[in-house]
């Protein structure tokens, strides 16, 4: 018989491998910048759901040093930093009941990581648009990411819970 913490070190390495390959292959195409990190976020839901945060925030590390080093594309990898860590955060954040008060704090988070997502492209990838020229693109750009990050944590939530009860039941182990 395997020990749980045998299966905990196989579960994570198998989804860390499918993050990372997500990443790589998100890398290759041109809007995969964005939806390749967003499916390496919902690899590790499981990791979430079957062994907690500790696990995820581990997992998360080491899928965030093995997108550096292996993605060809460092943006790609910069953004799955930027917000991979952000499942951990959810559960927390859904203890806010009033809906007024939880999006706003998520659009909090989501300022929050652009903002170090924008430093750290900047500094890594000597990356510096002019901002004054550029600053409706940039506007709009933060606009769709924030529909899209509301979009995401409702999506994640609702993987979570398909993992809880639809997925899970049916595995044996």
């Amino acid at each position: 018989m395997q020990s749980s913490k045998t299966k905990q070190i196989a579960l994570c390495g198998v989804l860390s491998a499918l993050a990372v390959t997500a990443l790589f292959l998100g890398a290759a195409i041109g809007i995969g910048i964005y939806a390749g990190p967003l499916l390496a976020v919902f690899a590790t839901v499981p990791i979430l759901c079957e062994y907690g945060c500790s696990a995820l925030l581990t997992t998360y590390f080491v899928i965030s040093v093995l997108a550096m080093l292996l993605v060809p594309d460092p943006e790609a990898a910069l953004v799955y930093i930027a917000f991979g860590w952000y499942p951990a955060l959810q559960g927390q954040m859904y203890r806010i009941r009033k809906k007024v008060l939880r999006i706003p704090c998520l659009l909090l988070i989501y300022g929050a990581c652009c903002t170090l997502l924008g430093a750290g492209v900047r500094m890594l990838l000597g990356i510096s648009a002019g901002f004054s020229e550029t600053v409706w693109i940039n506007g709009l750009f933060l606009t769709a990411g924030a529909a899209t990050f509301l979009a995401f944590d409702t999506v994640l939530l609702r993987l979570r819970l398909v993992w809880k009860l639809k997925i899970r039941p049916k595995l044996r182990w």
